[in-house]
């Protein structure tokens, strides 16, 4: 989409690292290619630097890194200090937050776009900040990654908190959900209304393309989690959370391995706050699957997740919840086959039995025989991976997804 006058459109990511800038860049990219003038507004720890841009990156937040915090402590002392440390920390953060929304705010109308972006809305009190915005003249839309807190139990305290979003996303005009089941949930929770509310795709997450790219030297991953040549890996990737199934995964894989004893599961990621590595570690011991299962509990370096989806016979996302998965976009994008179970809108993403296999939730039987089906047929796998590259490359296209974008927001900035 080309034109004299181009659409002015600002993305606002706070998080400079992990997932969510990687789609803001991709996001970006795909407005600036379709001949928006676009510029993102990030975290001073912006990870993105030596990519390519064709739009412009202002680094006005000063926040944190999100992924720079330690195990849980392995001692009763250890895990008081740091649970004291947290809450301390807690208290600084929200004040400095605040303060940066607060200098966003300022900053955004002086760039006069004709559209402002967000993502996940983080606290309820940033309905303050978006109304003034919007008092200002800005036109305001929201892409609803996560509108509430799946990790804690919906209750009625819960589903209470959950309500009190709904003054921050009155202000936008538009917001787009990456499911129609995501839709519906959105609609059961928040009283705005219907003809805001857009579907689109989760675009693909081809920048780890471009990373394996820039990487100099092989992380060599076989040999560090000593992999033989010939074996065939069950991957997880992806942020670990109580939502992500792991401990379901790993009560699956025991099943693999009673029929495939040198089958090899590799889980790689970096743990929440809400969960403990060593829960998952005991699990493994207790199932004697030391041999088994690899744990690499790190925030996995860019350039590497290349190399690590080159080890994978298929990619695993055993979610108990879920809105939509940029991991399992990682997967498609280096043409390897998926299984998920039918949570959220994953079903909506994975064709069952052409680019991956969808099994119910907290079913370890069905899990089991889904993993045991690639193993049992690596030619399966293979077609499968290569269709699912083919859905990566089309459908989740960021040209088609942000050029929809850009129709669906132009009768709103229209004089």
């Amino acid at each position: 989409m080309i034109n004299s006058n181009p659409i002015k459109i600002c993305v606002v990511e706070p998080r400079g690292k992990g997932g969510m800038i990687h789609y803001a860049y991709q996001l970006c990219s795909g407005f600036a290619d379709n001949g928006a003038e676009v510029t993102l507004i990030t975290s001073t720890t912006y990870e993105l630097d030596e990519l390519p841009h064709n739009f412009k990156v202002e680094k006005k937040m000063r926040l944190w890194d999100t992924m720079n915090t330690n195990l849980p402590a392995q001692t009763f002392l250890g895990r008081l200090i740091q649970k004291a440390y947290k809450f301390i920390r807690r208290g600084f953060r929200g004040f400095r937050y605040i303060t940066e929304w607060y200098r966003m705010v300022r900053f955004l109308p002086k760039l006069r776009p004709d559209f402002t972006l967000f993502g996940k809305i983080e606290f309820p009190f940033e309905a303050i900040f978006l109304r003034h915005l919007k008092r200002k003249g800005l036109v305001l839309g929201d892409i609803c990654h996560e509108f509430e807190r799946r990790e804690l139990s919906r209750s009625f305290i819960e589903n209470w908190y959950n309500k009190q979003y709904n003054d921050a996303f009155e202000n936008f005009s538009a917001l787009f959900f990456h499911a129609n089941n995501n839709l519906e949930r959105f609609q059961e929770l928040f009283d705005i209304s219907p003809e805001k509310l857009k579907i689109i795709d989760h675009g693909n997450e081809n920048i780890f393309i471009e990373f394996a790219k820039l990487s100099n030297q092989p992380a060599n991953l076989r040999a560090k989690y000593t992999l033989q040549e010939d074996a065939q890996i069950v991957l997880f990737f992806g942020l670990l959370s109580p939502s992500k199934g792991i401990p379901e995964l790993i009560d699956a894989f025991a099943k693999v391995v009673k029929k495939y004893p040198k089958g090899k599961l590799v889980i790689a990621g970096y743990p929440s706050k809400y969960v403990d590595p060593q829960e998952y570690k005991n699990q493994v011991e207790n199932l004697e699957l030391q041999n088994n299962i690899i744990f690499d509990f790190r925030y996995i370096p860019n350039e590497v997740i290349g190399e690590l989806m080159g080890l994978a016979t298929v990619v695993v996302y055993p979610y108990t919840s879920s809105t939509q998965s940029g991991a399992l976009q990682v997967a498609y994008s280096f043409g390897r086959p998926v299984i998920v179970t039918d949570v959220g809108g994953l079903p909506e993403v994975v064709e069952h039995g052409k680019s991956g296999l969808i099994v119910p939730p907290h079913s370890s039987n069905e899990l089991a025989s889904a993993i045991s089906s690639f193993i049992e047929d690596p030619k399966m796998a293979e077609s499968m991976g290569t269709y699912a590259k083919h859905l990566s490359d089309t459908r989740f296209s960021w040209k088609t997804i942000t050029a929809q974008i850009i129709m669906d927001i132009q009768p709103g900035i229209t004089p």
